[in-house]
């Protein structure tokens, strides 16, 4: 990786602009602009690479911000706790770029280095990547410039500290999102901590897309979903996939729009939109497609524990072969002693009937031959010797404070691994793909759940096929390279002499 690449990645994680790291090393910001898109060598003086690191170190103050520059830089070692050793760190890491002499060009290019500008001067970007009015539109170019374009949009409602609303929708590829991992972890940071600021998104999903492509954005999305914050809706008729365009609007703020043809995207022009009344016409463009459009997801918290109660019995009811991805054993292989505890732990006793309810069907079916397959994600064998864990989904049988030990999972696995044995048609694998806070529900043609397993509690069931295509899709495949009947038991029983 070569110095602008890392000088790039520093400046993303820690939201540092051009001018910002400018007035710290005391150079122009157009100068700063050019080392960072390699138009430019920086220079190969340790004052100025010490300076920069020491700047980093300082601006790197949140763990989210450590853990992604201990993957670029250390991920084999945790991020030093002395800010020292910390500074030292990406000190040697800039000075290690590949091929990239830390040399000035010429005696003309060290005339561009400059003392810091006024204090009214506070464009970052490039002429060579952006022209136009200033206070008016920002023009970019390209997946990179839709990156710049879509971080400063975030950026900017991050800054404003107050809660507020985007509208978000895109027909275009998503390789501008995803090809950068480094942008991939910031955009996440950065709607994370906008929805944390109280920050509420409207998205018209397309899912128009291929199955990789719909796996990938859920993948992403997920995470999002489960704050609760995401009101999303589909467009359910046929489009044209030829003329492909993106926006992004926030209310009285900011708007960026793309568009391209087909997956076309390096050269596309991407805009970023300040003036108010362009803004407010993009709002309106927004709303007119949203009128044409119908909700994705049906959401339940725990204050709707009925409607979900009433989702997850009409979904368990139903014949078809059910796939499901949760942290821990199946509710209805409980050993009795933590049932009795179950039901002491309950809040109204119409809970007690919907567990026994839950179990009976769950017998029903597989005694039936409905083929039933759980992708379970395990606790790591350390915690849950050394503390308990809170039972996954407890909260919906009326239980929130309900905890695992050693010994509970040990007699629940037992149940499991006895239970795998006695039916052919009770599938079981171990994998970490799906994160321990989520539960998956899905059954082909017919839809798919999602719950968010730790407290608070809550849901979202999906119907539109294709969506659920998707999940099945994603489920299937991975149940379908793990599954080996003799290999899960051998790892079920190591993992219980290990407990």
């Amino acid at each position: 990786m070569k110095f602008f690449e890392k000088l790039d990645i520093l400046m993303k994680v820690t939201d540092t602009s051009n001018t910002r790291l400018g007035r710290a090393v005391s150079f122009d910001a157009s100068y700063i602009s050019r080392i960072r898109s390699g138009k430019r060598n920086a220079p190969k003086n340790r004052e100025f690479l010490e300076t920069v690191s020491e700047y980093f170190v300082k601006n790197t103050d949140d763990i989210y911000r450590r853990k992604i520059l201990t993957d670029f830089i250390c991920p084999d070692k945790e991020w030093p706790s002395d800010s020292a050793e910390a500074k030292n760190l990406i000190l040697s890491w800039l000075m290690k770029s590949d091929n990239d002499p830390l040399i000035l060009d010429s005696e003309a290019e060290k005339q561009e280095i400059g003392k810091v500008p006024s204090p009214s001067y506070d464009t970052e970007t490039d002429a060579a990547d952006c022209q136009g009015s200033e206070n008016d539109v920002s023009f970019f170019y390209g997946n990179e410039g839709k990156r710049q374009a879509v971080e400063e949009f975030l950026s900017s409602l991050c800054e404003m500290n107050k809660p507020s609303t985007i509208f978000l929708c895109s027909t275009e590829e998503f390789d501008w999102m995803y090809e950068k991992p480094a942008f991939a972890k910031k955009w996440a940071y950065l709607m994370k901590k906008f929805i944390l600021q109280g920050g509420k998104i409207k998205i018209i999903h397309t899912i128009s897309r291929s199955s990789s492509e719909m796996i990938t954005a859920l993948q992403k999305w997920i995470p999002l979903y489960m704050t609760g914050a995401i009101e999303p809706y589909y467009y359910p008729k046929l489009r044209d996939r030829v003329y492909r365009r993106t926006l992004f609007v926030a209310p009285d703020n900011f708007a960026v729009v793309s568009n391209s043809v087909q997956e076309k995207t390096e050269s596309s022009l991407n805009l970023l939109i300040r003036r108010k009344e362009a803004v407010r016409a993009l709002e309106k463009e927004f709303s007119d497609y949203l009128k044409l459009c119908r909700p994705l997801l049906n959401t339940y918290d725990i204050l709707n524990r009925d409607g979900f109660y009433d989702l997850l019995k009409t979904f368990e009811e139903s014949g078809d072969e059910l796939i499901r991805a949760i942290p821990a054993p199946s509710f209805a292989l409980l050993p009795e002693s933590f049932e009795k505890e179950l039901f002491a732990h309950c809040r109204r006793r119409d809970y007690i009937k919907l567990f026994r309810d839950y179990k009976e069907n769950f017998s029903e079916r597989i005694s039936s031959g409905d083929v039933f397959t759980e992708i379970l994600h395990l606790p790591d064998i350390e915690t849950i010797k050394k503390s308990s864990i809170h039972v996954p989904m407890s909260e919906i049988f009326g239980c929130r404070d309900l905890i695992y030990k050693a010994e509970d999972l040990k007699k629940h696995l037992i149940n499991t691994v006895n239970y795998i044995k006695e039916h052919e048609n009770y599938h079981v694998v171990l994998s970490d793909k799906i994160p321990q806070n989520q539960i998956i529900y899905v059954k082909e043609d017919f839809g798919a759940i999602v719950i968010k397993a730790n407290s608070p509690v809550s849901a979202f069931g999906i119907s539109e096929s294709r969506l659920t295509a998707a999940f099945w899709d994603f489920l299937s495949r991975l149940s379908e390279d793990l599954y080996d009947r003799d290999k899960t038991l051998k790892a079920l029983n190591d993992y219980i002499n290990m407990l």
